[in-house]
């Protein structure tokens, strides 16, 4: 490698030290720098010698690779249709007033489309400096809030679609809830960390405004550093802490072991995994899909999944002209597509989350919502984690 090369990387540094840091890094070349107080750090393209002195600094607590995350689900072709709801008994949470009503779930991935599905329910967004209001937070770099991908539309009908566009037939599990899509990605479905955790950063500070209860990121990078250090890893931990529950799906590199993704490497989290329920309510015919990742986590060993959760041939919202829906044309009753992943798994148990927390307690501990995982991986949980959803 020349003298003359760079590298985008993300910067941890000890807590205190930022400030120290960050001058250093500027001493030592850095370009396009981006403060992440988030994660006491900041991201920033530096000359291969800033990088190397920057490493050799006691101030530093972690220097990694501004990684792409990519979405951890697609479309599929149309066939046999997963009955989600029914299997996670939200439908009958409905049915006694537990819908999600009162609760916003924050989705960061590639925008959510103006679809009748969600109308009324997508977190208009105030811009401090401008006045300007929009229906998301946008980091993606991709102008305005729209769903060039068509992931994030999906996921948000799978949290909280009213099945307006179907007579209520492919309605979503928190058909109450409020989505805020913190738009991360654009037309090719990926983001790097750095930009991830700006929004992250985001979503925690205006927690309170916008009553955000859920986190779903429904996106991942196959980075193996360990967990203890890692920026985005402490960036789950710090939105975890402040009081809002993160569903991460667990990744689309199965069938083998060690092959969740990090953040959903992360003990504080809650990680999902897929399980086909084979188009029934029931869970004695269900089968894990080859695609869903399986623990312990890599470098770590952590018990991951922590659950496992419908994820295979989900039906639910189309973006119209997005990436995916090019890719896959066959629709369902018009507004809707099928598709599998982990993704749709977390979506599914973020819906669920609020679900089961309509009107909730004042201030509650993301733990009174769900169990994670610290103990060491037994042969079983490495598969589907502590059980289905």
């Amino acid at each position: 490698m020349s003298s003359s090369a760079s590298a985008r990387v993300v910067v941890r540094a000890r807590a205190g030290a930022a400030a120290f840091v960050i001058r250093r890094a500027r001493q030592d070349g850095a370009r396009n720098l981006v403060a992440l107080p988030l994660v006491d750090g900041f991201a920033a393209t530096l000359p291969v010698a800033g990088v190397k002195a920057l490493r050799a600094d006691a101030n530093v607590l972690a220097i990694v690779p501004d990684r792409t995350l990519s979405v951890q689900g697609g479309g599929t072709r149309a066939g046999d249709t997963s009955d989600y709801v029914e299997a996670v008994r939200a439908d009958a949470a409905a049915a006694s007033g537990l819908d999600g009503h009162g609760v916003t779930v924050a989705l960061l991935d590639t925008g959510v489309a103006p679809v009748d599905d969600l109308a009324g329910r997508v977190v208009d967004v105030t811009d401090d400096v401008t006045g300007q209001v929009s229906a998301c937070a946008n980091f993606s770099g991709e102008a305005g809030c729209g769903d060039g991908y068509g992931h994030g539309t999906f996921l948000a009908g799978v949290i909280a679609g009213s099945g307006a566009a179907s007579g209520g037939k492919w309605r979503g599990v928190a058909p109450g809830a409020r989505i805020l899509s913190v738009k991360v990605a654009g037309r090719n479905g990926a983001a790097d960390v750095s930009t991830v955790l700006s929004a992250i950063q985001w979503a925690v500070s205006f927690r309170d405004r916008y009553g955000i209860r859920v986190l779903n990121l429904s996106l991942g990078t196959d980075s193996t550093a360990s967990t203890r250090h890692d920026p985005l890893n402490y960036a789950v931990e710090r939105a975890w802490q402040s009081g809002i529950v993160v569903v991460v799906a667990a990744s689309n590199r199965g069938p083998n072991p060690q092959t969740i993704s990090k953040p959903g490497d992360d003990p504080s989290v809650v990680t999902v995994g897929a399980v086909d329920d084979r188009g029934t309510a029931k869970v004695a015919d269900d089968r894990l899909p080859t695609f869903s990742s399986r623990g312990p986590t890599a470098t770590d060993g952590w018990a991951k999944p922590d659950l496992v959760a419908p994820g295979a041939h989900i039906v639910s919202l189309r973006a119209p002209g997005s990436t995916i829906d090019a890719n896959f044309p066959a629709t369902i009753d018009g507004a809707y597509r099928q598709g599998s992943g982990t993704s749709m798994s977390a979506a599914v148990v973020s819906g669920a989350t609020p679900g089961s927390a309509s009107a909730p307690p004042r201030d509650p501990r993301p733990d009174q919502a769900v169990i994670t995982s610290h103990r060491p991986a037994g042969r079983r949980h490495r598969r589907h984690g502590s059980g289905y959803w």
